[in-house]
């Protein structure tokens, strides 16, 4: 898919993962981070809105030093799980990998139709 500031993890494209689940292979999920010599986290990577290759990587180049931090979730098997669900595990791994709230969705009812008395 694409990349984001560090600060939030993006929807993921679960059509990507289609090859792997016909193909019933496990998907390998890796949640990359990255710092600044000082440990501080860093956006220096980021490749997001309009810009260019060439302005991402002169953001790198000019850091004397980016530490790239890769933490390897066990893989998950594909063959018994569908696109979306695939993508919704590796997608909840990267985000409590990085420490990120994952999003909380509650069911609800849909509202009562109310009728005229």
């Amino acid at each position: 898919g694409t990349t984001t500031d560090g600060t939030r993890v993006a929807p993921f494209y679960s059509a990507l993962l289609q090859a792997a689940v016909d193909a019933a292979v496990p998907v390998q999920p890796v949640a990359i981070r990255y710092r600044e010599a000082d440990g501080a986290p860093s956006a220096a990577a980021a490749f997001i809105d309009d810009m260019s290759f060439a302005d991402s990587l002169g953001q790198v180049l000019a850091r004397p030093r980016l530490v790239a931090e890769l933490t390897f979730g066990a893989p998950i098997w594909s063959a018994d799980k569908s696109r979306r669900e695939l993508a919704a595990r590796c997608r909840t791994f990267i985000l409590q990998a990085l420490g990120l709230a994952a999003p909380v969705v509650v069911p609800c009812d849909p509202p009562a139709v109310r009728r005229a008395a």
